[in-house]
């Protein structure tokens, strides 16, 4: 028998630790984010963004007929705001100097700081680029929140799909509203996220600070935003105009609309995109995707990916029932290739690509060269023009890091957007 074993002398022996960074859990690939051109040269101040949509009229069988059908050329002149977004983290400096030998560490807390921040902006920012710009992100089957709700007690808000729970994250501070731009119930009441199960789609949360007394209820239906994001009445929003801001679900109203300065009833599909609703015309997933695709080409677009949510993505694969040819598609990083499936439409190949960020029952045909996320400087990007890359807590043993965001999405060419809206999705 042995008198030093391992069991034994464990307490003598050092701890070693895998060289491999401590992987963050979390979603690890955007797609539409890293596959979108990149325009980080936004200066000066507004952007007014020129979309030419009619050549003009000024044709006939005489000179004399020509000259009396002339009309000038149309255009439209988009004016753009960068929207800004802030991440902001702290570390205390004892566990900053502690963590700086990776033999002694998991984790090197800098570098883990840096990354954290970089992907709660990054994550935010590829949610941003499929919405609206209100800020919402989910809304509710089941409120849990109502007038006789004591302050301190956790209630279960469930959300009207599970797939929206990707937008949701532990520590979230939720505010609600009716709508995705009304005023925020209860003055703005905030309520944090304590646990939530993704799969199930449903939030446990707990009043921040107590609320009016009796609390105003959250109703089904409401929209969830995090602390800060929501309009709240106001007439403009804060947050990226997506997609489905540049192309909303329903056609923009000649003398109604008002997008960035453009009244886009004048040309509906070449100033707002294109819309199909394949879950009024029970068309399944595939079909609507080949429909969209005769749409767009019908209008003169050339639509090269479609992007959807994983569960459409799934619905898709079982209807080309195993018929399946596969492409790889190209990050802006030229290093990362998306894998998705090809689709024969009215237009072409099509290749459908999941993602995570898509709602669950959206799909967004697009073309490569037709839109731009446009920034001042890298989106997002560390915040360091003074040279200080970690600021010196004032009062405080720890130091902040600071990343931000200047920009917005610049669609050049609207009519290469093609908006669908799939089936229900369970």
């Amino acid at each position: 028998m042995s008198q030093i074993t391992l069991a034994s002398a464990s307490n003598a022996l050092k701890k070693r630790f895998s060289p491999t960074n401590l992987q963050q859990a979390g979603y690890k690939r955007h797609k539409m984010l890293g596959w979108l051109q990149k325009d980080t040269d936004w200066a000066g101040e507004a952007l007014l963004h020129t979309v030419y949509h009619s050549g003009g009229r000024g044709k006939g069988t005489t000179i004399a007929k020509a000259q009396a059908n002339l009309k000038p050329v149309a255009m439209a002149r988009f004016t753009l705001e960068r929207r800004r977004l802030y991440s902001v983290g702290t570390i205390e400096r004892e566990f900053l100097k502690a963590s700086r030998d990776q033999a002694m560490s998991l984790l090197n807390g800098r570098m883990a700081l840096f990354k954290a921040k970089q992907y709660e902006l990054m994550r935010d920012i590829s949610g941003s680029l499929y919405g609206d710009g209100s800020g919402s992100r989910g809304t509710i089957a089941v409120a849990g929140i109502a007038t006789d709700t004591p302050a301190a007690e956790q209630t279960t808000i469930t959300l009207s799909h599970p797939a929206q729970a990707v937008h949701f994250e532990k520590g979230m501070r939720l505010a609600a509203a009716a709508t995705p731009t009304g005023a925020l119930r209860d003055s703005g009441a905030l309520y944090e996220i304590m646990a939530l199960n993704r799969i199930a789609g449903t939030l446990v949360v707990e009043a921040v600070a107590a609320p009016a007394s009796p609390p105003v209820a959250w109703a089904d239906g409401d929209h969830l935003f995090e602390s800060g994001d929501a309009a709240n009445g106001a007439s403009d929003t804060l947050k990226i105009d997506g997609f489905n801001a540049w192309c909303p679900d329903a056609d923009p109203v000649l003398g109604s609309d008002d997008f960035k300065g453009v009244d886009r009833g004048v040309d509906v599909s070449r100033l707002s995109g294109i819309r199909l609703d394949a879950s009024a015309s029970g068309s399944d997933d595939l079909e609507a995707i080949q429909d969209m695709g005769t749409l767009m080409q019908q209008e003169g677009a050339a639509p090269e990916v479609c992007f959807v949510n994983p569960r459409i993505a799934a619905r898709v694969a079982k209807q080309l029932q195993g018929q399946v040819t596969y492409n790889d598609v190209k990050s802006t990083d030229a290093r990362i290739f998306y894998r998705g499936f090809v689709v024969q439409t009215g237009a072409g190949d099509v290749t459908v690509l999941s993602d995570q960020d898509c709602p669950a029952n959206k799909g967004w045909m697009l073309r490569k060269s037709a839109q731009r996320l446009v920034s001042l400087g890298e989106a997002p990007h560390l915040v360091d023009d003074d040279g200080l890359v970690l600021l010196r807590g004032a009062s405080s043993d720890d130091f902040e890091v600071r990343f931000a965001m200047y920009g917005d999405l610049v669609v050049d060419e609207p009519q290469e957007v093609g908006n669908i809206t799939f089936a229900s999705v369970s």
